[in-house]
């Protein structure tokens, strides 16, 4: 795979004028899938990218996952389905393969959630928030 055997300058400059630029978005988290083929970017606007590495395209896009700045994602070890965490308060499930929603929980934390984490037998996930609270 290109990321491996390349620097972080050749990697940057492999992707500057692709569409995997965003260039009206601050990133704000991202995660890669475990089998390499997809990006994933959370943004401070709220949005959600999803890239195809291969191809070095969108693939897709969640326009308003959240109404805030994503501050964490998580992926299922099947890669199928991603939890995300906002800056303030809402964590949502989605899947993937279908592209939407599946679960949404308003006010899981009372302030900003700094990390979502996924059991390694995806039965569990954690969240870290601002509130001390996990």
């Amino acid at each position: 795979f290109f990321f491996k055997q390349k620097t972080a300058y050749e990697i940057s400059a492999c992707l500057v004028g692709s569409e995997m630029c965003i260039r009206d978005s601050t990133i704000t988290s991202n995660i890669l899938t475990s089998d390499e083929k997809l990006l994933i970017v959370g943004t401070h606007e709220g949005k959600i990218f999803v890239y195809d590495l291969e191809s070095r395209t969108q693939k897709f896009e969640f326009k308003e996952a959240h109404k805030n700045q994503i501050q964490s994602l998580a992926l299922t070890s099947d890669n199928k389905f991603m939890i995300s965490g906002s800056e303030y308060d809402s964590i949502k499930i989605w899947d993937l393969e279908k592209q939407e929603l599946i679960a949404f929980f308003p006010n899981a934390h009372k302030g900003f959630i700094r990390s979502v984490v996924i059991s390694s037998d995806d039965k569990y996930f954690f969240t870290a928030g601002t509130d001390t609270h996990i």
